[in-house]
């Protein structure tokens, strides 16, 4: 469903983040990388998708990547921006 939504709508912050929480949940750490990161472009202060990019970047060990967007997470906790589209 996700993927039909941004074949339509590339843009839709909603529908690649949870399509990459999907991937993630799925361990494709790789995809999931790709579509957090895709997802940021269009909302970089939900403080839910930098949490589960850093989650993907530890999973393939990539730890200052990971470190990186830990550090971003944590920094947009709480902010206007923040909605939780992982649940």
């Amino acid at each position: 469903a996700f993927r039909k939504v941004i074949s339509r709508e590339p843009d839709h912050f909603e529908a690649r983040a949870n399509l990459g929480f999907a991937y993630l949940g799925w361990g494709r750490n790789s995809n999931a990388i790709k579509e957090l990161k895709q997802a940021i472009v269009y909302n970089s202060r939900n403080a839910e998708v930098w949490s589960n990019l850093a989650i993907a970047y530890e999973n393939l060990g990539q730890t200052s990547d990971a470190a990186g967007a830990r550090n971003r997470h944590q920094s947009t906790r709480g902010s206007p921006g923040k909605r939780n589209v992982t649940t």
